[in-house]
């Protein structure tokens, strides 16, 4: 960068310098930089496709890590310097990968992160329009499955499954589909109509581990889907061997996270402890997964009239500070009440999480009609993805 910056400062008239500039700003993590230096190469020249390419990832990183993050507008402001680029690209014949279909896409998973369902809705169908893709009918499939529409999202997972298949990495992104299109076979028709699904997607999987050298993210992400579709094809042993594989693979900060909630949604509270105690031995993984596993265990004990896990109570008292999660763990243990945590969930997420805790952990889990108002403003907070979420659903269910 220092080096692409002298030349900027010699050469202020080339775009290369700034596309230099703005590459290394990339690869150094500051993406602030790296757009503005590439706006001053297209400046120059409006025809630099370097610039232009490079440009066209970033807004689209930006797009979805801006909205994953909560933070709407600021996404909107980025997918709005995108579709400027892209007129411009293609006035001079550029054409840009990622395109404008995969821009509204990224803003659309965003959305659906944040409970935004009508906004996500908009953005996939105009995202369809341009160009159907993997990713826009996985997430309106996402969507529909959550809610239990599940005709429309086996409909949203057919279409998804039947576009030409690409590289590895579409290639994951398929067999991971299976598994979602086999739930919605399940929820759709019974356990029988999932099966052939679960199958082929087990068979994708073996074909990917044998036939290309995987990262070690990759192999674990493979390992974990295994896991899963063993689990569910009623291995449970088989498929703990799966998890633990890959978590020795090369865990990743969510790893632990998505095999307890996995095993919890399950019912498979015994297993899901066993992941969720290792998770506590790995100083490396980060306070807000264990926060929440903790959270998760405590509520399904009590849930099954089992007394509090040791571990996750002192883990949960050993907390400090003023983040949400700690705020949330310590209302959780009864050293505060959810008037405390009201002015702080400012977010339909907070919301939603204090909620459910209300419902599960707090002094009202024990008022069976109370309990179900609070759930039911949790499902209608349509935090699709949100473990919470699935969790006050099948609460709901029991209670019928």
């Amino acid at each position: 960068l220092a080096i692409c910056q002298e030349a900027i400062k010699r050469y202020p008239k080339e775009a290369m310098s700034y596309v230099c500039g703005g590459e290394s700003a990339e690869a150094l993590g500051n993406p602030l930089l790296a757009i503005r230096l590439l706006k001053e190469a297209l400046a120059i020249d409006p025809q630099q496709r370097q610039a232009s390419q490079a440009l066209a990832e970033l807004y689209e990183y930006r797009v979805s890590a801006l909205s994953f993050s909560d933070r709407p507008n600021a996404a909107l402001k980025q997918l709005r310097a995108f579709e400027q680029l892209h007129k411009a690209a293609s006035k001079n014949d550029l054409p840009l990968t990622p395109d404008l279909a995969s821009a509204y896409a990224a803003m659309a998973r965003g959305l659906v992160s944040l409970g935004e369902l009508d906004d996500a809705h908009r953005y996939l169908s105009r995202s369809l329009q341009l160009r159907p893709s993997l990713p826009a009918y996985e997430f309106l499939g996402t969507i529909a499955l959550r809610q239990e529409q599940f005709a429309d999202a086996q409909r949203h997972f057919s279409k998804a499954l039947a576009l030409p298949p690409g590289d590895v990495n579409n290639l994951f992104q398929r067999a991971q589909l299976r598994r979602l299109s086999a739930e919605a076979a399940e929820g759709k028709s019974g356990a029988q109509a999932a099966q052939k699904q679960r199958e082929i997607a087990f068979a994708d999987w073996l074909t990917i581990l044998s036939k290309y050298e995987l990262s070690p993210e990759g192999e674990a992400e493979a390992r974990l889907e295994i896991g899963k579709l063993i689990f569910l094809l009623g291995k449970d042993e088989e498929a703990m061997s799966e998890f633990l594989t890959a978590l020795g693979t090369l865990p990743g900060d969510s790893d632990h996270a998505d095999i307890v909630a996995f095993l919890l949604g399950n019912n498979r509270y015994k297993l899901a402890k066993d992941v969720y105690l290792d998770a506590l031995g790995h100083h490396d993984l980060g306070q807000y997964y264990k926060i929440y596993m903790s959270l998760w265990i405590l509520a399904e004990a009590k849930r099954l009239g089992l007394e509090p896990d040791y571990h996750a109570t002192n883990y949960l008292h050993s907390l400090e500070g003023e983040l949400w999660s700690v705020r949330l763990a310590k209302y959780a243990l009864g050293e505060s009440d959810h008037a405390a945590l009201d002015a702080l969930a400012t977010t339909r997420g907070r919301r939603a999480e204090l909620l459910y805790y209300r419902a599960v952990l707090g002094p009202e889990s024990s008022q069976p009609e109370l309990v179900q108002q609070l759930l039911e403003e949790v499902v209608r907070g349509s935090m699709v993805l949100f473990f919470e979420y699935e969790m006050a659903k099948r609460r709901l269910r029991e209670m019928k």
